[in-house]
């Protein structure tokens, strides 16, 4: 199910490009905590000029998780399943909404610093078959 989240002004956001280049696939089950980290990171370093979605698959997630997601970011696009499809068949439910040219598989506990983005990008072109 394919959940819109509030957009209130309180809310960090993080980007929704219209047409994203890179569209990160993030599954989440029970690491409330990691996961508002992992966001914050996102929020503060995903680099502006990169057009980029973030896609959190609820995966059979807690109640502390949901309201991570639901009361504290805004900009996400959220996908739920009940049943808990592990990481793989997380990834695989973020895929069927993702539209970006480019598939960035995160973990929920991943912290990212600046200037992590533009590098694998930059590779990318470089090496397009890879």
């Amino acid at each position: 199910m394919n959940t819109p989240v509030d957009s209130s002004p309180d809310r960090i956001r993080l980007p929704e490009a219209a047409q994203p280049e890179v569209s990160l696939l993030l599954p989440t089950t029970n690491q409330a905590e990691a996961l508002e980290d992992c966001l914050r990171s996102l929020a503060e370093h995903l680099p502006p000029q990169v057009p980029c979605e973030v896609i959190v698959v609820l995966n059979a997630a807690t109640r502390e998780v949901q309201s991570v997601v639901e009361r504290q970011f805004t900009g996400l696009q959220v996908l739920t399943s009940v049943a808990n499809l592990g990481v793989a068949g997380g990834y695989n439910l973020a895929r069927t909404a993702a539209r970006g040219r480019f598939l960035l598989l995160l973990h929920d506990d991943v912290v990212i610093g600046p200037g992590w983005l533009e590098p694998l990008l930059a590779t990318a072109a470089v090496h397009p078959a890879a």
